[in-house]
């Protein structure tokens, strides 16, 4: 084995490494946003997105559907990115939920927040786009292959 085997393999080792603490760390943000809001009665929360959306083109059962859905979802997904299961689809759902809350914030022109939820639209990015190195999770350790966790992105295909 030579000093580039060598160098390549602790590379790919701190990669996944480095992977997976992202990974962790988006999943407990995601998965606390959405725990919080259950915990506090979804109605609240609810009854408070349908009040800030008020002066917004949406509808309000829209507002108020998403607002009763909204806590669930980012449970879901951030219980899944902790754990490294079905990264792929997690990633692609919670970016989709980013973009949703993206364009409900900038409806309501609250651009500051749409600022810190950007940083975590960058992160999905990142973390979808370097799915190759989810090797520590769940997905990793039961052997998961196919789409849902990044064949079809390494293979060019998606």
């Amino acid at each position: 084995m030579n000093a580039m085997d060598v160098t390549d393999r602790y590379l790919s080792r701190d990669q996944a490494l480095a992977y997976a603490l992202l990974r962790l760390t988006l999943g407990i943000t995601i998965f606390l946003h959405g725990t919080n809001r259950i915990e506090h009665g979804i109605q609240n929360f609810a009854a408070a997105m349908n009040k800030d959306f008020a002066a917004t083109i949406l509808p309000r059962l829209l507002v108020h559907l998403f607002g009763l859905t909204l806590p669930f979802f980012e449970a879901a997904v951030g219980a899944l990115l902790m754990v490294g299961l079905l990264t792929r689809m997690a990633l692609v759902v919670g970016a989709l939920l980013m973009a949703a809350l993206v364009f409900g914030m900038t409806l309501r022109e609250q651009f500051i927040v749409v600022g810190v939820q950007l940083i975590y639209a960058a992160i999905y990015f990142i973390l979808l786009s370097n799915l190759r190195y989810n090797s520590i999770s769940l997905d990793g350790f039961l052997g998961l292959k196919g789409p849902m966790i990044g064949e079809m992105h390494a293979k060019g295909e998606w």
